[in-house]
């Protein structure tokens, strides 16, 4: 019986083998809010791995590539014939499918892995640009997760570096990242991503809901892409139409205005709801308040008398008692007088 690793084992390799993969994420690292508890490593780590697919995710649904240190890239490729040409390569029939491309490190732990990467043969128009490619970035994963991004930088590419240290030694595994599914079995790596992306509806249609007949049909009604004489500025890059974030007939945004405008991922801001650190707070203090007063409460006892205290006390309450005794015949004498 052959063992599959999954991720949950992968991140448990991890951390047993600090000395190989070292790193901030070999601990507990405390968290920017103080209103969130810290976690322990195994979790940590896998809370990571959970946000970097959501990340990835939305960077691939916007239309853009992302590359991976050390281990490749997932970027977009025309779907292409069996004779080898690209189908439906007119401009108004565009189909395209996400598709991982791994590093040439990578490939060397790989010994099975054929590296033919489905190319189209015609190269196209000069004038045509292809997908807008950015790297992983681990700022927005970590203010996701409210950590250091050194913490999720360390944890990431320990992971990564684990998948090729037992890719090279022959194991198999199994990794799911929510939208593509890796299996490398035997040498052999197969990337299962279930979308292809619909021109006609601007939307990456998921495989496994609908049937490839459906994903054709849709393509029949695709939109023409935008023409030379839709407007004398330069055309938006195929990204910004992926994600039709830009009008055709409309010049694209400048690159000085790229640092203007914030990017923020709504994949990372929804991912953890930001908590009330001054409420919180307030209730941890109170617990451990409770907590000191509780510990005063047991360590109280009672007091001790030794035998020496014992008898001053007697002799002190005969003396008090002999005290009211002459006090009150005192006084009667005096009322008989009277």
């Amino acid at each position: 019986m052959t063992v599959v690793i999954q991720v949950p084992q992968l991140v448990e390799f991890v951390l047993s083998n600090p000395k190989f993969f070292p790193g901030l994420h070999t601990t507990s690292q405390p968290r920017t809010s103080t209103g969130l508890q810290n976690l322990d490593p195994q979790r940590q780590l896998q809370a990571i791995w959970n946000a970097m697919s959501d990340y990835l995710r939305e960077v691939l649904e916007s239309g853009k590539g992302v590359r991976i240190d050390h281990i490749g890239a997932f970027a977009f490729e025309p779907v292409v014939a069996p004779y080898g040409n690209p189908k439906n390569f007119r401009s108004s029939a565009l189909q395209l499918r996400p598709c991982f491309l791994p590093d040439g490190g990578f490939k060397a732990t790989l010994p099975r892995y054929a590296g033919k990467e489905e190319t189209p043969l015609r190269g196209g128009s000069i004038y045509q640009q292809g997908i807008n490619m950015i790297y992983l970035n681990k700022v927005p994963i970590a203010a996701g997760l409210f950590l250091k991004t050194q913490v999720v930088a360390d944890g990431i590419s320990a992971l990564f570096k684990a998948v090729k240290d037992l890719s090279s030694r022959g194991y198999n595994l199994d990794l799911d990242f929510k939208f593509c599914r890796w299996q490398i079995i035997d040498g052999d790596l197969k990337v299962s991503l279930i979308w292809v992306f619909s021109r006609s509806s601007n939307k990456f249609i998921d495989q496994t809901k609908f049937s490839p007949s459906l994903v054709r049909e849709a393509q029949k009604d695709a939109r023409q892409w935008p023409t030379r004489d839709a407007s004398a500025n330069p055309l938006p890059t195929l990204a910004q139409a992926l994600a039709d974030k830009t009008d055709p007939s409309k010049p694209p945004q400048p690159i000085s205005a790229t640092w203007k405008n914030p990017n923020v991922s709504k994949a990372m801001t929804g991912l953890i709801k930001r908590p009330d650190s001054p409420k919180i707070d307030s209730v941890r203090q109170r617990t451990l308040q409770l907590g000191i007063m509780s510990l005063d409460l047991n360590s109280c006892q009672p007091k001790k008398v030794s035998k020496c205290s014992k008898k001053e006390n007697e002799k002190q309450q005969e003396t008090h008692v002999e005290a009211t005794a002459e006090e009150t015949s005192t006084t009667d004498d005096v009322k008989t007088g009277a």
